[in-house]
């Protein structure tokens, strides 16, 4: 320490970090968050030096890095922590985090290490990504159904971040946890008791998450279940039977009178709880025609009603229209011979008062009125006649009914008295019975057999065309007597279904107890040979339940016992069996064949919940990582699967991976770099395409294999030149520290020296070396010399990097002010700056020298510390000039969109930023306040999206510095809002009238129909179709076109089949889930004249008598065309071909009625 030879001591203390383990030659540890004066070492005594020597030879701590977390007191040497030690915020994702000290002692120039461990301590509470988490869950979803939730994250490690989880207390949802590994745990609801939306549209739930510290913390999520209707209830009538009781209104024009109205329910929600009827769309049901008692007293109507889910679901209910009687018709009269066994004159048929029909006849006549029968009377002498004084006489006869106000009609009868016959007809027995059974076969009975029994029989007689018993009154005039003879039933005919074998879809959704009405059998007999009881074969899922609405009236409906499941019964086979009560019993069956349609209730399943992938860094873009493989079991759309990376995926992943959405293949599209991320987690999602879709889960864990693609790092951290040329050996020259980013063997360095004979390198630490003398200097043989320092790593192949150690520098001049206390004097030196310029804090060490009185050289050392001062000369940069954003119309209010804010390369309070937005309506501006740096910038949806309204909402966000003058910059925010399937489809109008001439060619365009949709691209694209209860003759004569809506012709359309159609129409849009518009089309046929008139000759008296009086009844002519109106009005000319024509024709009418009568 004095004299010529002494020696100067030059110990600096150089702080930095590192995670993970480490060797070092003495090992400390320290709690984080401890105290300032925390004690952690002697580091003095443990290093060997002697306390009087830190404070003459400025024992120091320099920060390289992360601030002065340690520092040393000179007084007695114990090392303390100096400011606030936070491991997480310094090394998060590590388990252990060490502080390593390096001690560098001059004379001899040596290094030594000290490494002081941070110990976590319970410091950080458990944190959800996310304060509220949603699922949303259809109520179809079936018992144990999971659904994965994201866990909460603990910076901590070890125990204190070992979190275990609760739910609160739930009748639903259960929570399961698979812990993958210590420290993985995937988390599930699950599902406990079938959700039900019309109960409980919403779930809350509690999710807590503790740690295992002492003491324990936890953190909480709000999960809210959201849960979704799908299509479960049908529609509902009030009641089953509507009764109506309407007059007859014959004589009044039809002015759409409501008869009723209809009211039905649908428990569900939106299009699926939206009903359609198919008599009339809003449920009112109006009078359209005239009503007429004598035609029809009672209508039975029955109506249907469906909803507009998918599929949809429908009910029906009974509308039973009674008409009631007016006094709307005259008595009619009509005379019979009594040498006739014609029908008697009867009114039209009246209930009560109405039937009460009186006739008189026109006074001062020798005959009277006698009832004979109902509505049946006898013209009969009462007085004597007299040819000879009045051979002919004209009765008139007049009917009045007892209605208000009566209606009578009158009738003229000419009654010829001829000789006097005094002997009265006589029957050679009293009374005549005649069983005969009649069955129409459709030509109709065996008139043969009747005629004959009653040769005035009315030669029409038929029953219809059905297969039936026929009745007959028949009335036997003679002397004033009448007889009757009745046809008795016999059960000669089968209860009748109106088809064999019934298909019958149900959803597999369908609820317990859920009902399909059945239509029963039909018997053509009568009495007790029409009762008829049902019954069904044996089932497990299925009953049958009969209502009887009256003694011949029954209802039927197949209930729904037991829980149907496409995937495990997808069909079901019934027998329903109708038996009559006649002697013998008569039997009729029905096949129900009930198909078992699909809903989406199962989720996509991947082979492994984990899948682990290890890949060569640096491999090819477009490489397969792995090809996931995801089942569903459903059936057509609903089982079609799509993969795509979950929502909540980090950026850097997306940047390096890529997923096919058809085939599941994950492949690789940026480079992959185990220096940079050695290991990724990927989350994948599963959809499937059904309504609504489900979803499975995986995660795939890519680790990184290094190859040997970083060459090792050489530098100098510290050189003494120039050296003496009369320096010892082993003197150092200069300190060298190796690196290589590479791991394992790749990342194995060794050094050595281009061979030189004065020089050679000593390992002092794991890659640290010192550069010592090795042989004796002479300046005089050689004053320069440039040692080559080789580092080469243990990769195959090896790579490697020379370094040239030398004394040639490049200068940079450096003015200093030098404090007085040590020479009080300005100067000047040059240093070397190499790589250490571009460190804003420099660490100058210089040496002067100065001659003192007594002439020795003294040696002094000087530490200088020149801080570069920043100004504010960099405004913000945001990454881009515009930034688009893509958001869907969908997105609940308080929504977040994440934005990257600004950078500005200035420091300090120059560089600290805030935020601006243009000011808008929808969104307001979230921005981190120096405080909140957890809080990140973006977006906050204030009011709800609608594309339709405002497809693009432009934004500028501005960003500002601190600085003095304020400097801004800006970038143009451009929210694009997505379309969401919101809109149905609408048509122009719901009822459409057309009118269609019969016998049009097949592709005659009836009507092009036109609906819209304010959605865009798929959402809003139509394709039109007939609804799928429509009925079988609608789809025989009738197409659509699904793009153009164009309904054409395609089958024979001929007014006597069918003198009207109704066309029901949706349109369905192609979103997810699809919605649909509906309308009816009503197709008026016209009639055309394309029948022609059609004569029957019902009687024949041939050959007629030479003197036959005039008015004789030669033949009956029977005229019909299947035409209506005018074009089936026939006329009849009656002429005589056989005779010779004279010339003279006009004499020839037209027959009429009472011509041909």
């Amino acid at each position: 320490r004095g004299g010529q030879g002494g020696w100067c001591l030059l110990l600096s203390l150089l702080l930095f970090t590192a995670c993970g383990a480490g060797s070092s030659q003495i090992h400390y540890s320290v709690h984080e968050e401890a105290k300032h004066g925390t004690f952690v070492g002697r580091i003095a005594q443990d290093l060997g030096l002697e306390l009087a020597e830190l404070v003459s030879y400025l024992f120091w701590v320099a920060s390289k890095s992360h601030g002065d977390f340690l520092e040393v007191n000179l007084q007695n040497g114990i090392l303390f922590v100096n400011s606030r030690i936070d491991r997480e915020e310094l090394c998060k994702q590590n388990t252990k985090y060490s502080i390593h000290l390096e001690v560098i002692v001059d004379r001899p120039l040596q290094v030594l290490h000290v490494e002081v461990e941070v110990k976590d301590i319970n410091d950080n509470p458990q944190v959800f990504r996310v304060r509220e988490q949603r699922l949303f869950i259809p109520e179809s979803r079936l018992l144990d159904s999971r659904f994965p939730i994201e866990g909460a994250a603990d910076a901590d490690i070890g125990t204190n971040a070992f979190l275990t989880y609760t739910f609160s207390s739930s009748d639903y949802f259960s929570l399961d946890v698979q812990a993958s590994d210590e420290l993985s745990k995937s988390l599930s609801p699950e599902l406990r008791k079938s959700v039900d939306r019309e109960d409980t549209p919403e779930l809350r739930l509690l999710l807590t998450a503790s740690d295992g510290g002492k003491p324990e913390l936890e953190g909480t999520v709000q999960l809210l279940i959201m849960v979704l209707n799908i299509n479960d209830n049908a529609p509902w009538f009030a009641q089953a039977v509507y009764r109506v009781h309407l007059l007859d209104t014959t004589n009044v024009p039809a002015n759409g009178t409501l008869m009723t109205t209809l009211n039905a329910s649908d428990a569900d929600k939106s299009v699926n709880g939206e009903i359609v009827f198919t008599l009339a769309i809003s449920g009112e049901i109006r009078l359209i025609g005239r009503l007429d008692y004598e035609e029809t007293k009672s209508y039975e109507i029955q109506v249907k009603t469906v909803d507009k889910g998918g599929p949809p679901m429908s009910n029906h209910c009974k509308v039973l229209v009674e008409v009631l009687d007016v006094n709307d018709n005259a008595p009619e009269l009509a005379v019979t011979s009594v040498f006739a066994c014609k029908r008697g004159v009867s009114t039209q048929h009246r209930h009560r008062l109405h039937l009460l029909v009186t006739c008189t006849l026109t006074p001062h006549v020798p005959f009277k009125l006698v009832s004979t029968f109902k509505n049946y009377y006898s013209l009969v002498l009462d007085s004597a006649l007299d040819r000879e004084n009045l051979a002919n006489y004209e009765v008139g006869v007049t009917a009045r009914d007892g209605g208000s106000p009566s209606l009578s009609a009158t009738a003229s009868l000419s009654v010829e008295v001829a000789d006097m016959n005094d002997n009265a007809p006589a029957f050679a027995q009293p009374e005549y019975t005649r069983r005969q059974r009649v069955c129409s076969g459709g030509g109709g009975p065996p008139k043969t057999n009747l005629m004959a029994f009653c040769p005035g029989l009315c030669p029409d007689l038929s029953t219809g065309g059905e297969v039936g018993c026929l009745l007959l009154s028949l009335l036997l005039l003679a002397a004033g007597e009448a007889r009757s003879s009745q046809v008795k039933d016999i059960n000669d005919n089968p209860p009748v279904f109106p088809v064999t074998v019934k298909t019958i879809r149900f959803h597999e959704s369908r609820l317990l107890d859920s009902r399909f009405p059945l239509e029963g059998a039909f018997d053509a007999d009568v009495g007790v040979n029409a009762l008829l009881s049902y019954k069904l074969s044996s089932s497990e899922f299925f009953f049958l339940d009969i209502q009887t609405n009256d003694e011949l009236s029954q209802s039927l409906s197949l209930v729904l016992r037991k829980s149907l499941d496409r995937e495990e019964t997808a069909e079901i086979n019934l027998l329903l069996v109708a038996t009559d009560r006649g002697k013998p019993e008569l039997t009729g069956t029905v096949q129900l064949l009930i198909k078992v349609l699909d809903v989406n209730d199962n989720e996509p399943t991947f082979d492994q919940s984990v899948y682990k992938v290890q890949l060569l860094e640096n491999i090819a873009n477009g490489s397969l990582v792995i090809k996931l493989n995801s089942s569903d079991a459903d059936e057509g759309s609903n089982s079609e699967i799509v993969y795509s990376f979950s929502g909540d995926v980090s950026p850097n992943i997306k940047t390096k991976f890529k997923i096919d959405p058809s085939s599941g293949e994950i492949r690789t599209k940026g480079q992959l770099d185990y220096e940079e991320v050695k290991s990724y987690e990927i989350q994948v999602i599963a959809y499937d395409n059904g309504t609504p879709p489900m979803s499975g889960h995986c995660k795939i864990s890519v680790k990184l294999v290094d190859i040997n693609d970083n060459t090792p790092e050489v530098s100098i951290t510290s050189l003494s030149l120039p050296i003496r040329e009369d320096a010892p050996l082993g003197t150092v020259i200069a300190l060298i520290t190796v690196s290589d980013r590479d791991s394992g063997a790749n990342g194995q360095v060794t050094c050595t020296l281009t061979p030189h004979d004065f020089f050679k390198l000593v390992s002092t630490f794991k890659n640290y070396y010192s550069l010592v003398l090795d042989s004796a200097l002479d300046r005089e043989n050689l004053a320069n010399y440039e040692v080559g320092v080789t580092a080469r790593d243990g990769g195959s192949p090896s790579l490697s990097t020379t370094a040239t150690v030398g004394d040639r520098e490049e200068q940079l001049d450096v003015k200093v002010d030098l404090p007085a206390k040590h020479c009080g004097l300005e100067m000047e030196f040059s240093w070397a700056i190499g790589q250490e310029y571009r460190r804003l804090l420099l660490s100058l060490l210089f040496l002067s020298t100065w001659k003192a009185g007594s002439g020795q050289v003294r040696y002094s050392v000087f530490h200088v510390e020149v801080e570069v001062k920043d100004v504010n000369d960099n405004p913000p940069v945001f990454p881009g000039t515009q930034k688009n954003l893509f958001m869907a119309e969908s997105r609940p209010l308080d929504s977040r969109f994440p934005l990257e804010g600004a950078s500005d390369a200035d420091i300090g309070a120059n560089a600290l930023l805030t935020y601006t937005l243009s000011p808008s309506e929808y969104f307001s501006l979230e921005k981190p306040s120096y405080e909140e740096r957890v809080k990140r910038l973006g977006l906050v949806l204030r009011k709800p999206l609608d594309r339709e309204e405002a497809p693009e909402i432009f934004l500028v966000l501005t960003a500002s510095d601190g600085g003095k003058p304020e400097l801004t910059g800006t970038v143009q925010l451009l929210v694009k809002v997505l379309d969401a399937n919101d809109n149905a489809p609408v048509f122009d109008r719901t009822l459409y009238e057309v009118k269609l001439q019969e016998n049009v060619p097949n592709g005659t365009l009836v009507i092009k129909l036109n609906a819209s949709d304010l959605d865009e691209g798929l959402n809003g694209n139509i394709t039109y179709s007939f609804s799928t209860d429509i009925l079988p003759n609608v789809k025989s004569k009738f197409y659509i076109d699904p793009i153009t809506g164009e309904i054409m012709v395609k089958g024979y359309i001929d007014f006597e089949d069918s003198k009207s159609y109704e066309i029901l129409v949706e349109g369905i849009d192609k979103g997810q889930p699809p919605l649909s518009g509906h309308c009816t089309v009503m197709v008026e046929v016209g009639d055309t004249n394309d029948n022609v008139p059609v004569m029957e000759f019902k009687s024949l008296s041939l050959p007629i008598r030479e003197d036959a009086p005039l008015g004789t009844v030669i033949a009956l002519i029977s005229v019909s065309d299947l035409d209506s109106s005018v074009n089936g009005q026939a006329d009849l000319m009656a002429f005589s071909p056989s005779v010779p024509d004279s010339g003279d024709r006009e004499d020839q009418q037209p027959a009429t009625e009472d011509s041909l009568s």
